[in-house]
């Protein structure tokens, strides 16, 4: 038999699982879905973990991968009820069928939101999601260990153990808030301190975009007592990640003293919470002092980032805590100084306005190659449009023509517009042959402002411009037995079984230039679909190739880097400029310079990853990059040589 809690197998004469204790038939509540009920042809129904207001978390046995799994099962209390005879999900009453839709729709939303962040340490890996049995399903790894509130029952943490979790749940809202999205239920409850001493943050069912990446009005009033700060009861569309920092305070107090902190709301009407210090003398003043910060029941006094916070815990820094409210008298003395600020900021922004005007006026138009993947080309194009939203924001007096061409029509489509000169003003030239880049400007560093990138030339080929580069990357296979101490291709070698190291023809001339051998023998066109098919142990492939390999065989590979003197990569995007009139071309540079930005880059080359396949050019956009894709954070090391 197979124990439906641990999974493992037993004869059955055992009567008992001798693993766990597990005795078969043992059953959960009326309403869960019975144990063995199998989903998907795929998931073995075993024990229920946990019950919430939307939804029941399940332990599962997933029979492909062989590996245990949980599943969320959208489940809203009081709306819905179990079918005797199946598994189906009934609505109690007709008149709320679409609460019921509305909030299925928005459960199966939120799985694809955490799916952005499927690879970060510190958040719960979603693997997927479907629709059955009348409701949905999210596919999540399974958390083995306990949660930090079970911890705190056994006594208050010691202040470092205390701290560590605190800025590995900092990492993980760093994250999340880049991309928009509030915890809204941050507390001991949804901390998972896990056997392999990973800390994980779990339980994104009350999460939401922010008011100000939403268009969603309705957000809910989700709360949990003393955790929740005020605008969490009074305010919804006012929330922001200072409202996961609050929480994430009152987390903190809790563990580090063993008493929950009094109600936000009861503290407005008179603060009479003792600070941490006062139940603990041997807190340090700076942690005392970040966690009352954090729990500021003003947002604008509490850290403006979950990265500000981080950086206070880890380098120590004593803040001062939040003040008390100010009598009316210095409100207005305070107001009579705005009024001067903003005079001040007016004439700031006039200046930047001026300088913004150095760059001509005139229109330009962008070509960049699509690949006919809707999902993919949709995602492009949304990094485009508020790429280039941001940039005429920047210079007004400019416009910007986007086009995205088909990557099987692009060069042709670039002769025609030669020959009938209605050549774009920038165009994509990753893959055009030199023979197509005669009218190309040539560019330099007089036109382009230096920048702190990964290469050894600003330009290639001077008339290239680089913003994206393909790492190589060396993927395992956790099949094989005895893992390469090193990353040399004999090592590699030696760790699979023949014919078990493969690569692709695009990637062998990065490997080859690297380990200064041929790879003709290892070589193969559909090499990255037999590493996912287990056919080959050790794939050499690119950055490129991280989601799709996460995606399919997650949990079942390592990622590592080779071992070199001299890094090699290849450019996953080179952007060529039409010769033009000198105001054009102007024009057409502080464009390009701006793709290389900061914010450019984070556009199209770290929120568009799955589609771009790319790793930033710029310094400053890899350390974003690793921030997001921590399971790559080896390839700072490699670029370094």
């Amino acid at each position: 038999m197979q124990c439906r809690n641990c999974f493992h197998e037993y004869d059955e004469s055992f009567g008992m699982c001798p693993e766990c204790g597990y005795v078969e038939g043992e059953s959960g509540e009326a309403y869960c879905l019975a144990t063995g009920t199998v989903l998907q042809d795929r998931y073995v129904i075993g024990q229920c973990l946990g019950v919430g207001g939307f939804g029941i978390t399940y332990k599962v046995f997933d029979t492909e991968m062989r590996v245990v799994k949980a599943v969320k099962e959208y489940f809203p209390s009081g709306l819905v009820a179990r079918a005797k005879d199946n598994s189906n999900v009934l609505l109690v009453a007709k008149k709320r069928e679409e609460e019921y839709l509305i909030g299925k729709q928005r459960f199966l939303n939120e799985a694809q939101n955490m799916n952005k962040f499927r690879s970060h340490r510190n958040i719960i890996n979603v693997f997927s999601h479907f629709e059955a049995n009348d409701t949905a399903y999210i596919v999540m790894e399974y958390l083995d260990g306990i949660t930090l509130s079970q911890r705190i029952q056994e006594g208050p943490i010691p202040q470092l153990e205390c701290v560590e979790i605190a800025t590995r749940i900092c990492h993980a809202l760093t994250a999340i808030h880049k991309e928009g999205v509030l915890h809204r239920d941050v507390s001991p409850d949804n901390i998972m301190l896990c056997k392999d001493n990973t800390v994980k943050l779990f339980d994104f069912g009350a999460a939401r975009l922010s008011a100000k990446s939403s268009d969603d009005s309705h957000m809910t009033v989700i709360v949990k007592p003393g955790f929740a700060p005020p605008e969490q009861y009074e305010n919804v569309n006012q929330q922001d990640a200072r409202t996961d920092i609050y929480a994430l305070g009152a987390t903190m107090y809790y563990a580090l003293t063993g008493i929950k902190p009094m109600e936000s709301t009861d503290r407005k009407v008179k603060d009479s919470m003792p600070t941490p210090q006062m139940l603990d003398a041997q807190i340090p003043t700076y942690l005392n002092n970040a966690i009352l910060r954090a729990m500021s029941l003003d947002p604008q006094s509490r850290f403006a980032s979950a990265e500000k916070l981080c950086e206070v815990l880890q380098e120590e820094i004593v803040v001062t805590p939040p003040r008390p409210p100010r009598p009316k008298w210095a409100s207005i003395l305070i107001a009579s100084v705005l009024v001067v600020t903003l005079i001040v900021a007016v004439i700031a922004v006039w200046s930047i306005k001026q300088e913004a005007s150095k760059v001509p006026d005139g229109s330009i138009r962008l070509w960049y190659m699509s690949s006919g993947d809707t999902e993919k080309d949709l995602a492009t194009q949304k990094a485009w449009d508020d790429l280039i939203t941001q940039f005429t924001q920047k210079h007004p007096n400019v416009s910007v023509t986007v086009s995205p061409i088909l990557s099987s029509e692009y060069n042709q489509r670039l002769e025609e517009a030669r020959k009938n000169g209605t050549m774009p003003h920038i165009y994509e030239s990753t893959l055009l042959p030199t023979s197509m880049l005669d009218d190309a400007m040539t560019l330099d560093s007089s036109l382009l402002s230096p920048k702190e990138l990964y290469l050894d030339a600003l330009i290639v080929n001077e008339n290239q411009y680089p913003t994206g580069l393909l790492i190589p990357t060396i993927y395992i296979h956790k099949s094989v037995t005895i893992a390469p101490q090193t990353n040399t291709l004999e090592a590699l070698k030696a760790a699979c079984k023949d014919g078990g190291l493969l690569t692709n023809a695009s990637s062998a001339s990065l490997y080859q230039s690297i380990y200064q051998k041929d790879l003709m023998d290892h070589i193969s066109n559909d090499a990255l679909d037999k590493f996912l098919a287990g056919e080959c142990q050790i794939y050499l492939g690119t950055t490129a190739d991280y989601l799709e390999i996460q995606k399919g065989l997650a949990g079942m590979y390592t990622v590592s880097f080779p071992d070199t003197d001299s890094a090699t990569y290849s450019f996953g995007r080179l952007w060529s400029c039409l010769d033009s009139d000198k105001n054009t071309d102007k024009i057409s540079c502080a464009l390009l310079d701006y793709m290389n930005s900061d914010l450019g880059q984070d556009l199209l080359n770290i929120r568009n990853f799955p589609s771009s396949g790319c790793v930033p050019a710029s310094k400053n956009g890899i350390d974003a990059y690793v921030d997001s894709y921590t399971e790559l954070s080896g390839l700072k090391d490699y670029l370094e040589n």
